[in-house]
């Protein structure tokens, strides 16, 4: 047991107690230590974030009427029913497919070989164990938050348990910095105790590349695209606006000084389509104090932006060269680099594995790409695809809103926030990710967005009375709009 597994053991298990917003700030944040494990079994890890999992699921089970609200995620056909679904069909692929296929497949492995990515024959391996362990995971964590929003004010501390996890990895990540620039970035080994590849001391241009809790500086950056979109939403949201901005614009300097491709990509294809929907739409916090104003602002940044860079280069030429050659180092000579040139060999591997097993794929865990979108039909096949389809389209494209009844616009808001947050994750992945697990941050994001408190609210109560317009205060209680109190499980008086 490591010194980092007894330390969010012991906040996980005092978080239980206190609220189950207090056991998903906690998770959130241990599901920000990549680079960290509790415990070794063998070849296999047990990352903080799932051991807080557990607890997390204890904190929700332990309130009233948790585990029922949970489990209601997996009607169809809502998005708990698709994940559900595609959970399945992985564990039994990762089981079944690479014993059908074995020997008969040429596969790079999650794994080393060695000292290098090579190609090996098809054949069980522990990945095929880990991947699955992590999937479950995932849709327990997706449950489970989604078994917490009982009431607008549920929602809107989960909205204040994410803006404390944005500012949780950027503190980390300033302290790595800190520590590494006086010399002693040993002080932080505590935290980088799991046995993968550790690529954390990475400069560019005399700066050390932000990398925080993670493994390397992509991982970083692909997490805090993730959670700035989430913090800049609530902000445009007109949503703990004191909080929202500032994390907004620390997590955008991070992506930058990260000096990955992945963060880069994800973060420009992240706001491209953001600014472009807000051109041809009235997105923004209906009814919120300020929430219009500042999506003029955030409308006005580009043609202001554009004229600001536009005098600058008129007055000074060189003043963007530093800015063009990390541009050039970081995106358009990478792919002729030899860590480009290697990922896109994994690529084309794995699309070669998805026609070699006749649209099968070869099983959750068993072959590494450079890109969930290849990830997907190289492991799951046709069948993951359409469940993953399936699954994206109910997490971005249903209303809950118009179709439980209309919440209030601050719930709305924070609903747009985390799914705005698991676009942002999903296009990251897409980037460069080496496998289909797109991780408990992102299923805590999806978790969130897929809620619907009015719903919830009329579901429990089970009848009209001062219960309809309650407030949960995740104790087991309710308090009404009137000064009702009462419990779900009882009815109105």
């Amino acid at each position: 047991m490591s010194l980092i597994g007894l330390i969010f053991i012991a906040l996980a298990a005092a978080a239980v107690f206190r609220s189950q917003m207090a056991a998903l700030s906690v998770m959130g944040i241990a599901a920000l230590f990549q680079a960290a494990t509790v415990m070794d079994l063998g070849m296999a890890t047990i990352p903080p974030g799932h051991v807080t999992l557990a607890f997390f699921i204890l904190a929700v089970v332990l309130r009233v009427n948790g585990l029922g609200v949970a489990v209601s995620a997996l009607v169809y056909p809502r998005a708990g029913f698709f994940l559900a679904m595609l959970v399945g069909w992985a564990v039994i692929s990762g089981f079944v497919l690479p014993r059908a296929f074995a020997g008969m497949v040429q596969v790079i492995p999650l794994n080393l070989i060695g000292d290098y990515f090579v190609k090996v024959p098809l054949f069980p391996r522990s990945a095929n164990l880990n991947q699955s362990v992590y999937f479950i995971g995932n849709l327990c964590a997706f449950l489970f938050v989604f078994g917490m929003m009982k009431s607008p004010g549920m929602l809107k501390k989960a909205a204040g348990a994410g803006l404390i996890i944005c500012g949780a990895n950027m503190a980390i990540a300033v302290l790595d910095s800190f520590t590494f620039a006086i010399g002693q970035p040993n002080l932080l080994d505590f935290m980088r105790n799991a046995g993968y590849s550790q690529l954390f001391g990475a400069t560019v241009m005399g700066l050390k590349r932000m990398t925080g809790s993670f493994t390397e500086a992509s991982a970083f950056s692909a997490m805090a695209v993730g959670l700035f979109a989430f913090a800049f939403r609530l902000w445009r949201g007109g949503v703990y606006t004191k909080w929202s901005g500032p994390l907004a614009m620390a997590l955008a300097l991070g992506v930058v000084l990260a000096f990955s491709s992945t963060g880069f990509v994800a973060f420009g294809v992240y706001f491209i389509v953001t600014y472009s929907l807000n051109l041809v739409s009235q997105e923004g916090g209906g009814g919120i104090a300020g929430a219009q104003s500042r999506r003029m602002f955030f409308v006005s940044l580009a043609p202001i932006g554009a004229l600001a860079i536009a005098v600058l280069v008129a007055l000074r030429p060189d003043v963007l060269d530093p800015v063009v050659e990390l541009f050039d180092s970081s995106i358009v000579t990478k792919l002729s680099s030899a860590s480009g040139q290697e990922r896109m060999a994994w690529n084309l591997s794995g699309i070669s594995n998805f026609f070699s097993t006749f649209g099968l794929g070869v099983g959750l865990g068993s072959v590494r790409t450079s890109s969930f979108l290849v990830s997907v039909p190289a492991n799951l096949g046709v069948i993951g695809i359409l469940l993953y389809g399936a699954f994206f389209y109910r997490l971005f494209f249903s209303s809950n809103g118009q179709r439980w009844g209309h919440i209030d616009p601050e719930s709305e808001q924070i609903v747009a926030a985390a799914r705005s947050s698991c676009f942002a994750l999903l296009i990251a992945a897409a980037v460069s990710s080496s496998t289909m697990d797109l991780g408990l941050i992102f299923h805590i994001m999806a978790g969130i967005a897929c809620s619907s408190p009015a719903y919830f609210l009329r579901q429990s109560a089970r009848g009209p009375g001062p219960v309809e317009a309650a407030e949960y205060d995740g104790l087991g209680n309710v308090q009404g709009l009137d000064g009702y109190p009462g419990n779900f499980n009882q009815p109105p008086r």
